[in-house]
């Protein structure tokens, strides 16, 4: 996700069916996610690869993980949910500040 337009618009795709499958993944956040979801998509559609701006979409993206695991208490969520996002920074290429940041502190 931290490079949604690549793949013909999958990150669309992706949030798309995390928003259809909200209520199978985790019921308690089915509702924010129900609304937050679509800002992301509309943020996604609004841009190009000439107007994209990575850092914002970094921060709107990690602030919705944050409300997420805010509205999730659960420390198994949050820990298959940490190692998943720690998987996922591992395959990617480039290093966004957050990757480095870990990097320095793992």
């Amino acid at each position: 996700m931290s490079s949604p337009s690549n793949g013909e618009g999958s990150g669309i795709a992706m949030l798309h069916l995390l928003k259809t499958l909200s209520q199978s993944i985790t019921s308690s956040m089915a509702d924010m996610w129900e609304l937050e979801i679509p800002l992301l998509v509309k943020y996604l559609e609004e841009h190009t690869e000439f107007t994209w701006k990575q850092k914002t979409w970094e921060d709107r993206l990690i602030q919705f993980l944050r409300n997420s695991l805010k509205m999730r208490r659960s420390s198994r969520w949050s820990l298959r949910l940490s190692k998943e996002l720690n998987n996922q920074m591992e395959s990617f290429d480039s290093p966004s500040l957050e990757k480095v940041g870990s990097q320095r502190e793992g």
